[in-house]
């Protein structure tokens, strides 16, 4: 049952604030919990898949770690690489037990400042699978940093129904602006109305335009890109 049919219990959370109550009851009701239910379900059965290591969950930890010690190293000897020459920095951008080839890649690739708009996150969804190819395919290292990425991890990655439900839910918050931002500015005439200064700043037009807002083809596939970067690597070795 979805959370906003528990009027009375809402009711109480807010301290009997009708307008809270209001409030909290429409962002339920457009925000797409039923997607969201399915994410997580999909998201906990890949968790709890068999692994080599037990539980995926495991596994993930296990990659964790070790990835943790390759920043560790990276972090300590720095200062050394950054200091060198450029023939010092190319032979440890080659070891494989740091990051400095991942971050050689990220600064020679830094195309975009901040996160403001479909464009930019394209480019930094295309700018990560760079850096993600760079870590997982460099020649030498592909079978030690396999470990990083589980195979029920990537089957996890590979289940398009997961990411579609994903989709569906940032749709549902992207479409929760107005409510949002003018949620709070309802008149109560008997009725909860909304503010006159709602209707100027989102006219229908407007909001026709955000109503019908999906996440880009082009944004889809980057992220696909991204997912799919070290199993590719692994299919190389």
């Amino acid at each position: 049952m979805c959370p906003f049919y528990h009027a009375n219990a809402l009711f109480y959370a807010t301290e009997n604030r009708s307008h809270h109550t209001a409030q909290y009851g429409q962002w339920m009701k457009n925000l797409d919990v039923k997607s969201a239910s399915k994410f997580f379900d999909r998201l906990m059965a890949g968790m709890c898949a068999e692994s080599g290591s037990g539980l995926c969950l495991n596994s993930i930890f296990n990659g964790f770690e070790e990835l943790t010690e390759l920043l560790e190293t990276t972090l300590e000897e720095y200062d050394d690489y950054d200091d060198g020459d450029r023939k010092h920095r190319k032979s440890q951008e080659k070891r494989c037990d740091t990051l400095f080839g991942s971050i050689r890649t990220w600064t020679d690739n830094d195309d975009f400042e901040e996160l403001d708009g479909e464009e930019d996150f394209e480019i930094f969804l295309n700018q990560t699978a760079a850096v993600s190819k760079a870590f997982y395919c460099e020649k030498g290292c592909k079978k030690t940093r396999g470990a990083m990425y589980p195979c029920c991890l990537r089957k996890m990655l590979e289940d398009e129904k997961m990411f579609d439900n994903v989709a569906r839910v940032i749709e549902s918050i992207y479409k929760l602006v107005p409510i949002m931002e003018w949620s709070s500015r309802f008149e109560w005439e008997g009725f909860y109305e909304l503010d006159d200064h709602f209707t100027r700043n989102y006219p229908k037009e407007r909001l026709a335009t955000i109503t019908a807002w999906k996440i880009p083809d082009r944004i889809r596939d980057a992220s696909c890109k991204l997912s799919t970067v070290p199993n590719f690597a692994r299919e190389r070795l």
